[in-house]
């Protein structure tokens, strides 16, 4: 685990008052909005002004997610997030290593504060340390939500866990293991979600709301990506999708439409390698995944061949080429990569 400051610092600023704002990265998902929801109901509880900011919108089915109100979309209330983020006294920057490349223009602002105290919680691999004040990374962990959570137990400020912020950390928790089916799934981890029950968390509840809320126009856009889109290469033990902007408007795609589909080739006999490659404007959105010591190291793989990285069985990169160019840079690269 790499860490700056102490446990007791982070301590003394959770029960100290003041004006808190708290960021995911772009494209939130559900452990950064989790994590983001559970500390701002922990602070809020604890008399703080919070405000969430995402760098863009939240995906229709984490909306649900408790605290949802405290959120702000920086591309949509542009003059509130910047006065906001200027204003703080504590900046926590949850589920994200580097906030250069994981926030956007957010990460402008947040650097133009200089007076915030900052802190980054987060369980990707080589995290900034001269970026905050406070550093807690874990590569290790399963989601930054149960790196939070071993946290707050450590801390001993288990008594402060209500409902709403358990079934926020379960939510996390949940959904970055694929509903603990892959990731660091520890008996730590699982010792925590019984404390996070006994706190007030309902698991079928949450899975029912998070998982159960997709569009019929959702659907239908992976049954097309899988049908029409998916190409497997058996001798690299690798497949791929990909989605044009074309195509995504046909199935009026909104944020999190496409969540989960890069881990479905995985589920064939033989494929341990599986990228999504997805049409955006100006570049091209790539999300890798792999099997746990069969496939790619992710990670090493996005910094590479295109702008990203992540974890080593999951990373995300961006490439500033034609759909056709990345998909060529991927093929070669996992040949390269089975080749060894």
């Amino acid at each position: 685990m790499n860490i700056k400051g102490s446990i007791e610092e982070l301590k003394t600023m959770l029960h100290t008052k003041g004006n808190v704002v708290i960021v995911t990265h772009q494209n939130p998902d559900g452990d950064a909005l989790g994590a983001a929801s559970a500390l701002a109901l922990l602070l809020h509880d604890k008399g703080c002004k919070v405000r969430i900011i995402t760098p863009n919108n939240t995906p229709i089915y984490l909306r649900s997610i408790e605290a949802f109100d405290f959120i702000t979309d920086f591309l949509c209330f542009t003059p509130f997030a910047i006065t906001t983020l200027r204003e703080a006294d504590f900046i926590y920057c949850l589920d994200f290593n580097n906030i250069a490349t994981r926030t956007g223009e957010v990460g402008v602002h947040i650097k133009k504060n200089k007076k915030a105290l900052k802190v980054i919680i987060d369980h990707h691999q080589d995290p900034d340390m001269d970026a905050c004040d406070l550093v807690f990374s874990d590569g290790a962990e399963s989601s930054t939500c149960h790196l939070l959570m071993r946290l707050l137990v450590e801390m001993d400020m288990v008594d402060s866990i209500t409902d709403d912020i358990a079934s926020s950390l379960y939510t996390g928790m949940m959904t970055d293991t694929g509903n603990f089916s892959f990731g660091n799934l520890s008996s730590t981890l699982y010792k925590n979600i019984a404390l996070l029950v006994d706190s007030g968390a309902k698991p079928a509840a949450i899975a029912n709301r998070i998982f159960n809320v997709k569009s019929e126009e959702s659907l239908r856009l992976k049954g097309h990506a899988i049908c029409e889109n998916m190409v497997l290469d058996y001798s690299t033990c690798s497949a791929y999708i990909s989605l044009t902007l074309e195509e995504l408007a046909r199935f009026t795609y909104t944020s999190g439409d496409t969540e989960g589909l890069v881990n479905i080739p995985l589920s064939i006999k033989g494929i341990y390698n599986s990228a999504l490659f997805t049409e955006s404007d100006g570049y091209i959105k790539i999300s890798l995944r792999s099997i746990k010591d069969m496939g790619a190291d992710m990670n090493s793989f996005a910094r590479t061949h295109f702008v990203g990285g992540g974890h080593i069985n999951a990373a995300g990169a961006r490439s500033f080429t034609t759909m056709d160019e990345a998909i060529s840079i991927y093929k070669k690269g996992i040949k390269l990569v089975s080749s060894n």
